[in-house]
C-alpha cells in the first residue's frame, strides 16, 4: 500500500513494511478482536525510539524492554579516522570555523540525501533546512564519529544554525581552540583603530581611553588582579576626578 518513496521514508524512521500477506491476515484479526488500540508494526526500535525520544522522553514507549534496550547510552565513538581535531588545533580561528561549516556541510548532505553540490545557508535554522527528530538523531551520530566525542540528540536543536553549531564545537571540541590564538583581540583592536580615525575622539576622552588601554595592559602583562582598582575608578570618576587620575597615572602632579 505504500506509494513511492514511502517505503524509504518508513525505513528510516525504523518502520520496516510488512508482507502484504501476513498484514492482511493481521488487519483481518484485529477487526475479529473489536480491539481499538491495537498496533501490529514490524520496528527497528534502535533507529524508532531514539527518534521518537529525542525531544523527551515518551511515557507511551519507556516500558517496553525494546526501548529500553535502544535508548542505554551508546559509548564514545571512536576517535576521528580524518584527524579533525589534529587539523584544528593548528588553524586559525577563520580557518577552524570554515572546516568545521565544511565538515558540517558535508554531514548535512549526507542525512538529507541532497546533492553533493548543494550549498548550505550557514544561517538558515536546521528545521527550516529539513530536520525533523529522526534526521536530527541521524545527523548527531554521523557528526559525532566525524569529531570523536559523543554529542547530543538534541545538538541541531540546541544549536539551531550551522553557524552556531559550527561556534559551539569550534569551543568545547577537547583540543580545537589553539591556546596562542589572538586573532578575536587583534580584531577587536584593528576596530578600535578604524573608529577612533573615523571619528577622532576629543581630547578627554582620548586620554579616557588611554587610561583604559593602559589598565587593560597592565592586567595583561601581571594578571588578572593587578590594574582592577584603575578600572573600577575609572568608570565611577566624573570629569574632575578623571582628571585627577589620568595625572595620577601619567606622573603628572602639575595643574592642569
Amino acid at each position: 500500500m505504500v506509494s513511492d518513496g514511502a517505503e524509504d521514508f518508513l525505513r528510516r524512521r525504523g518502520l520496516e513494511p510488512l508482507d502484504p500477506e501476513f498484514a492482511i491476515s493481521a488487519l483481518a484479526e484485529a477487526v475479529d478482536r473489536g480491539e481499538s488500540a491495537l498496533t501490529v508494526a514490524d520496528v527497528d526500535w534502535d533507529r524508532f525510539a531514539r527518534a521518537f525520544t529525542s525531544g523527551r522522553p515518551s511515557p507511551l514507549l519507556g516500558d517496553l524492554p525494546e526501548v529500553a534496550g535502544a535508548l542505554t547510552p551508546a559509548q564514545a565513538p571512536e576517535e576521528d579516522g580524518g584527524g579533525l581535531r589534529a587539523r584544528l588545533a593548528v588553524l586559525g580561528t577563520r580557518e577552524r570555523t570554515a572546516e568545521l561549516l565544511e565538515v558540517i556541510r558535508r554531514v548535512f548532505v549526507e542525512v538529507l540525501r541532497y546533492a553533493s553540490t548543494e550549498q548550505m545557508d550557514e544561517t538558515r535554522p536546521f528545521r527550516d533546512l529539513g530536520f525533523d527528530s529522526l534526521t536530527a538523531v541521524e545527523f548527531r551520530d554521523r557528526l559525532a564519529k566525524e569529531c570523536g566525542v559523543p554529542l547530543p540528540a538534541t545538538i541541531v536543536f540546541d544549536h539551531p544554525t550551522p553557524a552556531a553549531l559550527a561556534a559551539h564545537l569550534d569551543r568545547t571540541l577537547p583540543g580545537a581552540t589553539s591556546a596562542t590564538d589572538v586573532e578575536p583581540l587583534i580584531g577587536m583592536l584593528d576596530g578600535l583603530e578604524a573608529a577612533m580615525a573615523d571619528n577622532p575622539p576629543d581630547e578627554l576622552s582620548k586620554t579616557r581611553v588611554t587610561v583604559r588601554l593602559q589598565a587593560f595592559l597592565a592586567r595583561w602583562a601581571a594578571g588578572a588582579q593587578t590594574a582592577d582598582t584603575i578600572a573600577d575608578r575609572l568608570d565611577a570618576a566624573d570629569d574632575e576626578e578623571l582628571i585627577n587620575l589620568i595625572r595620577e597615572e601619567l606622573g603628572n602632579d602639575s595643574p592642569a
